[in-house]
């Protein structure tokens, strides 16, 4: 029974082999948050779109993101009422709350 040669390359500089352990496990502990990052950005950017309950949506053809506002003509809501199999249409507003001070009364965007 032989001691691979690997095994005693590791061993032979302890405190090497234990710096090197350390670093490959700090990286191993980042990348891991930074997939949970990841995860809790996708999730926050669609928490929206996944509370909606609907079975069609009418989006402005310029609407790039939930943070650009562009208007939408309202008549477009009533003429989707012409199709046979819908029931009802309700608007979706959207607008960036601003916080108020409770000190001074001074009010600042959200975002």
């Amino acid at each position: 029974m032989t001691i691979p040669v690997a095994w005693l390359q590791l061993t032979q500089q302890r405190v090497r082999f234990l710096a090197t352990l350390a670093g490959v496990s700090f990286v191993v502990i980042l990348i891991f948050m930074q997939f949970g990052f990841q995860d809790a950005l996708y999730n926050s950017a669609t928490q929206l779109h996944q509370n909606l309950k609907g079975d069609l949506f009418i989006i402005s053809s310029q609407y790039n993101a939930l943070t650009s506002q562009q208007s939408f003509p309202r008549s477009r809501l009533f003429q989707t009422l012409a199709f046979n199999g819908v029931e009802s249409v309700s608007p979706v507003y959207l607008q960036f709350a601003k916080l108020k001070n409770p000190y001074t009364g001074k009010k600042i965007p959200f975002m």
